[in-house]
């Protein structure tokens, strides 16, 4: 995955009596005894961190308890920034194929006006699920199916991604940033397709492929000069050219209000895109000079909760394992511009944290703790209940 301003790729302890979501109103809580891997600096062990009201206030070896806070003895434990999945679905569908369980896309491809918040369902197993594995905060976002002829995957708009954490039981509780950018679905060339008469994949003419690609890109253009006509208008003061819900919000990503992402899968497709954004949105210099940064992340719902493996799948071939651990928290935060707010453990930030018994990208390892919004928030979810109650069937 690919954005314009931006590059986004593409998974003992003291319990406390866990607060509903949205309750923390200036509740203070201190982690002591961990080693605290800031990923802004060296770990510290034998650390305390404090909270406040959601935010982390104090962070070091030498920081005192404050009078009344609540206390987690981490001793022996790991305290790391929650999880980020930079790109899901969660919230937006929960059983692919039952269809009125599903909410991730609307009629036609080009929807810009379009937010993931007020379609999210904050009831979804999927969640939990996600979070007991240690992602505390994730961009959901609709995806299209659009539509052109020809081979390959379709150009569309679909809408606009929400940063949620993953507890709450509204959307506005669970809401950290409304919108975080705009999501282009970059067209492919796809040289074979299914065909769905003969159950069998045939090949399509590169020509043809060609063709379908370059009209995708062609609908794309003319939606961006579109809403660049509309910005123009609007700056002017014009009243002549009506309201266009769908065109205001695209000249709001072309006015550099807001970021625009784009999906995109392979390297000649990122190739592609980047290319593309040059011309259209960026300063090459500008772009060159900012380097090139990526995330990783799932892009579904379900398998959210494998965000942490998808990450260190990438270590034996080549990725460095800090890396790998920056690639789902601080590198996602970086590229949406809330770097101020997420992705390491440093005073200011939100609370979002993860206590564990060793380290996160370990399949073996076990989240102890979750914090989000600085609360601390109950890890049960359905696999663990279906675990438990399949388990206890041979203990009769």
């Amino acid at each position: 995955m690919s954005a314009i301003n931006r590059t986004l790729g593409a998974a003992a302890i003291v319990m406390l009596s866990v607060a509903p979501a949205g309750a923390q109103n200036g509740a203070s809580y201190a982690i002591t005894g961990a080693e605290v891997h800031t990923l802004a600096g060296a770990s510290m062990p034998g650390a305390t961190v404090v909270i406040n009201n959601g935010v982390i206030t104090a962070v070091g070896t030498d920081v005192d308890v404050p009078v009344g806070a609540q206390v987690i003895n981490a001793t022996g434990m790991h305290v790391y920034p929650g999880l980020f999945d930079a790109m899901t679905t969660l919230g937006l569908t929960e059983i692919g194929q039952v269809d009125v369980t599903n909410d991730y896309r609307e009629y036609g491809p080009w929807n810009p006006h379009l937010v993931a918040a007020t379609a999210v369902h904050p009831a979804s197993e999927h969640i939990p699920v996600a979070r007991a594995n240690g992602v505390t905060h994730a961009v959901t976002a609709p995806s299209s199916g659009g539509g052109f002829r020809g081979g390959g995957g379709s150009a569309a708009i679909p809408g606009q991604g929400t940063l949620i954490n993953l507890d709450g039981w509204t959307v506005e509780e669970m809401e950290a940033q409304h919108s975080v950018g705009l999501v282009i679905n970059w067209p492919t060339i796809q040289t074979m397709r299914f065909n769905f008469q003969t159950f069998n994949r045939e090949e399509i003419p590169y020509r043809e492929a060609k063709e379908a690609y370059e009209e995708q890109l062609e609908a794309l253009t003319e939606w961006i000069e579109s809403a660049r006509h509309q910005l123009s208008a609007s700056q002017a003061g014009s009243d002549r050219i009506p309201a266009d819900l769908k065109l205001e919000a695209l000249a709001k990503a072309m006015a550099g209000e807001i970021p625009v992402i784009i999906r995109v899968d392979g390297e000649k497709n990122i190739r592609n895109a980047v290319e593309y954004a040059e011309e259209q949105y960026a300063n090459p210099g500008k772009l060159h000079a900012a380097g090139v940064r990526f995330a990783i992340a799932t892009f579904g719902s379900s398998n959210v909760r494998t965000l942490p493996y998808e990450a260190a799948q990438a270590v034996p071939f080549g990725l460095p394992r800090d890396e790998a651990l920056l690639a789902v928290t601080l590198r996602p935060a970086e590229i949406l511009g809330i770097d101020d707010r997420f992705g390491t453990i440093e005073t200011g930030k939100a609370a979002n944290l993860i206590v564990t018994d060793g380290d996160p990208l370990e399949i073996q390892t076990r989240v102890q703790q979750l914090i989000i919004d600085g609360v601390p928030v109950n890890t049960d979810n359905k696999h663990d209940d279906l675990a438990d109650k399949y388990r206890g069937r041979y203990a009769n």
